[in-house]
């Protein structure tokens, strides 16, 4: 059962997300964790500072080279003020010997003025910045989620065409604009309710990741569902892939179900085999130019009109078996529509490219 844009666009950001924060996390802690080398005593912990300091004093007891002793505390940093503490610490425990040694490096580190603390080091990103590019992907790819999301395709609502998003070809844009007009036209010409929204889908060969889903909405913007067509069924190898069926679906919000019907080239129509194993998918339907596929649920029903169609060719393959380009208008109305959507308004003319 296809799932709905509003849940689809983000699904895949979500998980992309969470495999990247972890795939992260093991190769920063497991595969490649970070390896200091050559790192100063600075960066070292509270506690093997403190031993540092106890070993420099002890050196400089023995040797008294001021000039070591010194280099030793600074890189340390603030000098004075831990070994004032540790002076504090020996006296607290009766190390008398430690307590003068301490003293000693002391004054030598008070006539230095070794107390300015050594900065930390700027070894990564802090987590406010972590935290301000995780927030930002997210946003980047929602806004990405929800322009794609038209999958290049015009919508049209009380009179009104929209530009698509992201179309395969501007020139074949323009063609499904102008033939959404000349419907709605033909709707109020005849005196025929016209849909509450209508959408065009086209497959182009080498469209790999076809999958066109469309919010079905009143004009007061309340959601009532979804319509769309993506690729069912494909023949072959190799790529771009040979697409031999595609399924057009309506989901309801109110039905909690989704009703599917699998538009087929000649070829697959005609083979028993592949009719028999996209048959859980849904009633197929022989695909043909003016062909009017009707999906209908407790609230909604859609007119899936097949209006252009072109199949590909192959030496590898048989005739007619995949589609080189295939357009559908998708017509929507709710159930309560006073009169039932038209079959035959606009014949069977079609936009050829």
């Amino acid at each position: 059962m296809p799932i709905p844009s509003q849940l689809r666009s983000w699904f895949g950001v979500w998980i992309a997300l969470i495999v990247g924060v972890i795939a992260g996390l093991v190769w920063g802690y497991v595969i490649s964790p970070v390896v200091y080398v050559d790192a100063s005593p600075s960066h070292l912990r509270q506690d093997y500072l403190a031993e540092w300091l106890r070993m420099t004093a002890d050196s400089y007891a023995l040797t008294r080279d001021e000039a070591r002793a010194i280099g030793r505390m600074r890189l340390v940093g603030d000098a004075v003020t831990m070994l004032q503490s540790l002076i504090a610490e020996a006296q607290g425990v009766g190390d008398s010997d430690s307590a003068r040694r301490l003293s000693d490096l002391l004054s030598l580190a008070q006539r230095e003025g070794i107390t300015n603390p050594i900065a930390p080091p700027g070894g990564g990103p802090s987590i406010a910045f972590c935290i301000g590019g995780v927030l930002l992907f997210i946003i980047a790819s929602g806004v990405f989620s929800f322009f794609k999301g038209s999958g290049g395709m015009v919508r049209v609502r009380g009179g009104e065409s929209a530009a698509p998003s992201g179309s395969l070809m501007s020139e074949k844009t323009e063609i499904e604009r102008q033939y959404l007009k000349e419907r709605e036209r033909a709707y109020q010409e005849s005196g025929t309710e016209p849909p509450m929204a209508q959408f065009m889908s086209t497959y182009l060969i080498g469209d790999d990741l076809y999958d066109d889903s469309f919010s079905i909405e009143t004009p007061e913007g309340e959601f009532l569902g979804e319509c769309g067509a993506g690729i069912s069924e494909t023949i072959g190898t190799g790529d771009p892939k040979k697409v031999t069926a595609i399924e057009v679906w309506l989901f309801d919000k109110s039905d909690i179900r989704t009703i599917t019907k699998v538009v087929m080239s000649e070829y697959a129509y005609n083979d028993q085999a592949l009719r028999a194993k996209l048959a859980s998918k849904g009633e197929a339907v022989l695909a043909k130019v003016g062909e009017t596929i009707t999906l209908e649920t407790q609230s909604l029903w859609v007119q899936a009109r097949v209006v252009d169609l072109s199949y590909g060719s192959s030496e590898a393959l048989p005739p007619n078996s995949f589609f080189e380009r295939i357009t559908v208008e998708l017509a929507a109305w709710p159930k309560q529509a006073p009169t039932a959507a038209p079959t035959d308004v606009f014949g069977d003319t079609a936009p050829h490219y």
